[in-house]
């Protein structure tokens, strides 16, 4: 018996000292080579049925020219996945992938022109035709299998807009990079409303724009962490949101943070939908995690 219990403490040790290994001192984030282990352990894939869960999504991108590579590889990757998905782009040719033309120049001073242009397209086009509206960067990833899981709990004709709630001079808004989803119920209010309330609107901050709009049209967020409290949208990147020790993140999004801020294994829902800052190889590995254990159902513990 005592055996089995000093044995059972030797294992515990063991394992103990060899995440404090393979910690870095020296730094504020966990040694590469041992964070692929704990992501493949921290993420799952909530199974779904699509044809069961009905709902159409839609989702638009807003990238630029010299972004192709990065398009591709968000069409590969995840994109494909969307009943449709189309680029946002000051382009008249955008090789293989489906795009509409915005007509004015890619600068940061029009990011809000574009947004507008891109869902008053969609409203004009599609709000019939599809169920749940997503608005995405190229370099943000979803976990496309979670986002509909999480949108069969709701119904898309009722006014819902969800997305990683960030406030700034007392404006709660949608982080942009994050990606956003509009219900179609929540589309068609926002869109009839616009004109008359946030037509005047000028400025690069777009998902500041955003929030301010919701609030002048009476239209709230919907909080979409999980039951601990953890987050499902998220405005780094996977590295940088489970391997940066808390408090070392850039200090931005501690300052605009609605809620608080979780690094390490609290700081994401196991289903989580999705993470932005993600280039193209980091975006790789993490796909190839998600494929070779897409049913994995490791739970963090809850933050303390």
């Amino acid at each position: 018996m005592h055996k089995k219990i000093f044995c059972g403490f030797f294992v515990t040790l063991a394992g103990f000292l060899i995440i404090v290994t393979a910690w870095n001192v020296h730094s504020h984030v966990l040694d590469p080579n041992y964070s692929t282990e704990i992501l493949r352990r921290l993420i799952s894939v909530e199974e779904f049925n699509r044809s069961k869960q009905g709902a159409k999504l839609f989702c638009w991108v807003g990238t630029h020219e010299p972004n192709f590579d990065k398009a591709i590889n968000v069409f590969n990757l995840w994109g494909s996945k969307f009943d449709k998905i189309i680029f946002v782009v000051n382009t008249d040719s955008f090789g293989v992938l489906p795009f509409v033309r915005f007509p004015l120049q890619e600068t940061r001073d029009n990011l809000w022109h574009k947004t507008v242009f891109a869902f008053r397209h969609i409203y004009e086009n599609y709000l019939d035709e599809f169920d749940w509206f997503m608005k995405a960067d190229d370099d943000t990833f979803i976990v496309v299998d979670n986002l509909i899981t999480f949108l069969s709990g709701y119904n898309y004709n009722k006014s819902y807009v969800f997305g990683r709630e960030f406030v700034q001079n007392g404006v709660t808004f949608p982080s942009g990079g994050s990606g956003y989803v509009f219900s179609r119920g929540a589309l068609k209010q926002f869109m009839k409303g616009f004109d008359e309330n946030c037509g005047d609107f000028e400025g690069i901050l777009e998902d500041v724009n955003i929030g301010i709009c919701l609030s002048k049209l009476g239209m709230e967020l919907t909080d979409t962490r999980d039951s601990l409290g953890r987050f499902r949208f998220n405005p780094l990147s996977a590295r940088d949101h489970l391997f940066t020790r808390r408090g070392y993140n850039p200090q931005w999004i501690y300052d605009i943070e609605k809620y608080e801020m979780r690094e390490e294994q609290y700081c994401c829902a196991s289903d989580v939908i999705t993470f932005h800052y993600m280039g193209i190889e980091e975006s790789i590995e993490f796909a190839n995690i998600l494929e070779k254990d897409p049913k994995n159902q490791f739970i963090p513990t809850k933050f303390d």
